[in-house]
């Protein structure tokens, strides 16, 4: 962005081209504009173009009918008149936001603006048809002539415009960016004749970012350079000259019209009837301590222009001194600082756009006295109440402070009986075992030359202890089978506490857990439901600091219940060969393995007979063997039918049966059972 066509071209041709890589790309970094974001800027077509995409300059709305931009804008021989410029408001996107357009009735330059030096590079467009306006639509203040430190240098501002990009043709949608007011020296020792025109700071401001790219290019001149106060934008320049953004020794300097200089001819020349505010009106002073609350009417006229900030000037001892602003309408405020014993009057002035009010007539001397502090804000507590944590305090307000000392006050839970915590007397208060159960509270003495003033802070909830934290896991003891009890011991923590013992049932892992509805304690026999899970215990430690809670380790797959007996009544038969037959029920685990051997009435082990002895009706083992196995399905019930024929050996009269019973662990049960024969 830079000055424009002639302007332009002259500090091109001056300064030399640059390579690509030293062009600046979107004005003030590229960023595009949001819809509606800058209502008060506006763009100037040529009149007879249809649209607006050959867009020549940029310009500020300051009223319903009125435009400011850059005189050097509407000098060239082709935009002189009204006739051949055309003004676009509430416009984002050159080729399709239509915003509202307007005919230019009458073009009006600063009388001593020039082209050769650029002076006073203002001039104000009058519209045909006043503007309608809306959210997208609305005029712009110049910056109240009372808040000078809003435009200081280093002040951030911003500058739009839809000017040369650096990348080819003009921007279409808006571009906008960041920069800092220029201090005027740094400014003229920029622009000291190095390039045809000179800084000269009665009309000229610069802002930009030094040593960067960023900054205004072709085609943006006349646009607005903006500075905040909070969310509104006011206006503080026109965009006017500076060394072209295609040069790579551009100094990131632009110059900009100094508007608040030419506040007379914007406001006075261009029959905006707009005028200073009246004065204020009705200003009384009353004292107190060392501050003085001032207040007063609104001026009966606002001269045209809203009122942006109230300036109240403080007069001491009749030596006239700091000027106290008061953004907005408010129309009272407190001015503090005042010296015991000394003589103030205070006056109250307006500002607008245009400029500052007459001050109003000096207020009635007071002269602040000293009084006994007195507290405003009560002290406070801050912090977490647990036991080993620092609360903190704050002493308040106060007026007529002076000195302060601090003292923490322990109570009981219901704050009737309070005691000062020995040693405690600085904002911070470690707790200590002694708060515990306790509530605190903290007392501030506020002394000055008249007299002392307590204030303590409300009472804070109880002090509690840490919560617990396990020391020890809780542990788990005994055998994990069906019906059978396991232990579980609590752990070891480090506060005194509640212990909760839950048992919890786990898939093969260990780590996917769910509690077991109403298994609490430390006693837990498992079911058959739980069988070929494993088991952990969650202990809970509750104190009035909060719950700790630990688990145990997993225990082992719990396994089913582990028995062996005779399920039915033996049935003996006996042949005259000696036969006997013998038919045992056998409880064990599920997939246990069972061993049965036949021992006769001595004891030793007799031969099984392929064919004669039976498990499960499978004879598991041969004619050598002495051992028939089988494995217990998942009922858990084997029976075993046993068929003993003693020949050729002889009649059998007596025989021992032998059932030995192994689990996955290698456990064993083992029954042995005597028969005799009926002969």
């Amino acid at each position: 962005m830079t000055a424009g066509f002639g302007v332009a071209m002259v500090i091109a041709l001056l300064l030399g081209p640059v390579g690509a890589a030293h062009a600046r790309l979107l004005i003030a970094g590229g960023t595009t504009s949001a819809p509606s974001s800058w209502p008060s800027i506006v763009a100037l077509v040529p009149g007879t173009d249809p649209d607006y995409l050959n867009a020549f300059c940029g310009g500020t709305l300051i009223a319903s009918e009125w435009v400011l931009t850059a005189a050097h804008c509407v000098a060239l021989p082709t935009r002189d008149d009204p006739a051949e410029v055309d003004v676009a408001i509430g416009v984002t996107s050159l080729a399709d936001d239509p915003g509202q357009r307007r005919d230019v009735s009458q073009i009006v330059r600063h009388p001593v603006s020039s082209n050769v030096t650029l002076v006073n590079d203002v001039a104000l467009l009058r519209l045909a048809t006043p503007v309608v306006f809306g959210p997208s639509v609305a005029a712009m203040e110049l910056v109240s002539p009372l808040r000078p430190e809003l435009w200081d240098p280093g002040s951030p501002a911003e500058v739009s415009g839809w000017g040369d990009t650096g990348a080819g043709p003009f921007a279409v949608d808006l571009q906008q960016a960041s920069i800092a007011m220029v201090a005027d020296a740094t400014c003229a020792s920029l622009f000291g004749g190095s390039v045809p025109f000179t800084f000269q700071p009665d009309s000229m401001v610069c802002a930009g970012a030094p040593g960067s790219p960023i900054g205004f290019c072709q085609g943006d001149s006349g646009g607005p350079l903006t500075v905040r106060d909070g969310a509104t934008r006011f206006l503080v320049g026109a965009v006017s000259w500076g060394v072209l953004c295609s040069f790579a020794n551009r100094p990131g300097v632009d110059v900009y019209t100094r508007l608040d200089a030419l506040r007379g001819f914007i406001f006075g020349i261009s029959g905006l009837n707009a005028t200073v505010p009246g004065m204020p009106s009705g200003v009384v002073a009353a004292a107190f301590g060392p501050s003085a609350t001032v207040s007063w009417q609104a001026p009966a006229s606002d001269g045209g222009r809203a009122i942006q900030t109230y300036g109240v000037r403080v007069i001491q001892n009749g030596v006239s001194g700091p000027l106290v602003t008061v953004p907005g309408s408010a129309t009272q405020t407190t001015v503090t600082g005042l010296t015991p014993g000394d003589t103030y009057r205070f006056t109250v002035l307006a500002a607008n756009a245009v400029g500052l009010s007459p001050p109003s007539a000096p207020t009635a001397g007071v002269i602040p006295t000293m009084s006994v502090p007195v507290n405003t804000v009560a002290p406070t507590v801050t912090g977490a109440l647990r036991r080993g944590e620092v609360v903190t305090a704050t002493i308040g307000s106060w007026t007529s402070l002076g000195t302060t000392t601090v003292a923490w006050e322990r109570c009981d839970q219901s704050g009737v009986s309070c005691q000062d915590v020995v040693g405690a007397t600085s904002s911070g208060l470690q707790l200590s075992v002694t708060e515990v159960g306790a509530r605190l509270r903290v007392r501030v003495t506020a002394t000055n030359a008249v007299g002392s003033t307590i204030a303590r802070s409300a009472l804070t909830s109880v002090v509690v202890p840490p919560v617990a934290q396990a020391i020890g896991e809780p542990a788990i003891t005994g055998t994990t089978r069906v019906g059978r009890p396991s232990q579980a011991s609590s752990g070891s923590w480090s506060e005194p506490s509640d212990i909760t013992l839950t048992w919890q049932s786990c898939d093969l892992s260990g780590l996917s857990c769910m509690d077991i509805a109403g298994a609490v304690g430390p006693t837990f026999i498992p079911s058959l439901d739980h069988v070929g899970r494993r088991m952990r215990v969650r202990a809970a430690a509750s104190n009035a600091g909060g719950v700790g809670q630990v688990t145990s380790q997993a225990t082992p797959i719990v396994r089913g219940a582990f028995t062996i007996g005779v399920r039915t009544a033996q049935r003996v038969t006996q042949t005259r060969t000696g036969r006997l037959a013998v038919i045992i029920g056998v409880r064990v685990e599920p997939g246990a393995q069972v061993a049965i051997q036949v021992l006769d009435h001595r004891g030793a082990a007799r031969r099984l007979m392929r064919g004669q002895s039976r498990v499960n009706a499978t004879v598991a083992g041969g004619r050598g063997p002495t051992t028939l196995k089988a494995i217990a399905p998942a009922t858990g019930l084997v029976n075993v039918t046993v068929v003993l024929d003693g020949a050729p050996f002889g009649p059998l009269h007596a025989a021992k049966l032998s059932l030995v019973a192994t689990d996955s662990t290698g456990e064993r049960a083992t029954l042995r059972r005597g028969f005799r024969a009926r002969l």
